[in-house]
């Protein structure tokens, strides 16, 4: 069993990696967190600053309550069908489109044509990939087989599934070639800290 913070450490070790493992072919055709409620607010708010989109911030909001979800430890595919069908109810923008892109990105929707880099198709994909992969390793190689935006889709992706299986799910060797990883896992971990704070006294958060 891994722990709150393990999963913490291996959402944005995640991150790191699968931006690397999808930079090379980018573009290339084929329950101890505080309430997440504020993450409805902070996360579209934070999409804001370069996606004015608002099916961007729906995106962004979806992956981050499931990041939230799989932190704290909950099931993936219970957790992805709550927090779909929240913003399909709750009509945020582009709220359908992305329940349909769950499934149908890099399937029945290309994800290496026109509307590469669209951040609809990334969620989609990156969820979807939480949810369906066996592990970290053949998640982040099958997102970027599809091509597109690949380390974006990649990096989504690897934060989802580093949040589900914590660090033990990333690849050692991997890890051995990452670039600044200590850094990496004390923001990590400094987050963890902070994140254990708010949850004591809510009004630590501003």
């Amino acid at each position: 069993m891994t722990s709150l913070a393990d999963r913490a450490v291996g959402c944005m070790l995640g991150v790191a990696l699968g931006d690397a493992a999808g930079a090379p072919f980018e573009f290339r055709r084929a329950k101890d967190i505080p309430d997440p409620a504020p993450l409805f607010e902070l996360a579209p708010l934070l999409s804001g600053l370069t996606h004015h989109d608002g099916r961007c911030k729906t995106a962004c909001l979806a992956v981050t309550l499931v990041v939230a979800a799989l932190v704290r430890g909950d099931p993936a595919e219970p957790s992805l069908h709550e927090v779909v069908t929240s913003l399909v109810e709750t009509d945020h923008d582009g709220a359908e489109e992305l329940e349909y892109l769950v499934d149908a990105a890099g399937v029945a929707r290309p994800v290496d044509g026109p509307d590469q880099g669209f951040c609809l198709f990334t969620a989609g994909l990156a969820l979807r990939t939480a949810v369906t992969a066996p592990n970290y390793e053949e998640g982040i190689r099958a997102v970027g087989a599809l091509g597109g935006d690949t380390d974006t889709n990649a990096a989504v992706a690897g934060a989802l599934l580093g949040a589900r299986e914590g660090t033990r799910a990333v690849p050692v060797t991997w890890l051995r070639r990452l670039e600044e990883r200590d850094e990496i896992e004390s923001e990590a971990a400094a987050l963890v800290s902070r994140a254990e704070e708010t949850s004591k006294d809510p009004k630590s958060r501003s």
